[in-house]
């Protein structure tokens, strides 16, 4: 991003850059470039906090929601885990209408980084990453996790275990793998 090049080289620069976007131009910017939590990372980095937050009240509920749905599950974790007060609403709208759906298609690995960041979340964590793993165990897992080679499968379980005692079990068993590992400890 070049903001975050010239805070550290030109800091005047970027301030007349930003002045002149506005937090108008850099809203219409996320929406018409299909934003994505890296982009507001990268902001965040470069803007002050009372300009992000101006930025993010000109964007609908529904546009950071979007913003959400396009980015990775683990940028979407570090974004809750850093700044999950100015995020809050718009998380809690993907939870309910995106991130079952993210949880069935997208890669183990990533669904682990987003559980544990979410464990991570200040005062909230453990309440986010359960429901994470509750979602999580809705899915049939037994293909993903037939597929997969037991490094990840114990990340993986690692991840759910910092969301609650009970996760890795019930992760095991839903997938039908808990008599492998059973046999496989042996």
């Amino acid at each position: 991003l070049l903001l975050r090049e010239l805070k550290i080289i030109a800091p005047d620069v970027r301030d007349d850059i930003l002045s002149a976007l506005g937090t108008n131009g850099l809203a219409r910017l996320l929406r018409s470039r299909m934003g994505t939590v890296s982009d507001l990372a990268g902001l965040h980095q470069v803007c002050s906090q009372g300009f992000m937050s101006e930025t993010l009240g000109r964007l609908s509920l529904e546009e950071q929601v979007a913003i959400l749905s396009r980015s990775r599950l683990g940028e979407i974790g570090t974004l809750m885990e850093y700044r999950s007060n100015a995020y809050r609403a718009s998380y809690e709208r993907f939870v309910q209408r995106d991130l079952g759906h993210r949880l069935a298609g997208d890669g183990l690995d990533d669904i682990g980084k987003f559980i544990v960041r979410l464990q991570r979340v200040p005062g909230d964590g453990q309440r986010l990453s359960a429901e994470a793993c509750e979602l999580l165990l809705e899915n049939d897992l037994t293909a993903r996790v037939g597929q997969t080679d037991v490094k990840r499968l114990a990340l993986l379980l690692l991840a759910v275990g910092s969301a609650g005692a009970k996760y890795p079990e019930r992760v095991l068993a839903q997938a039908g793998q808990r008599e492998a590992v059973e046999k496989g400890l042996d």
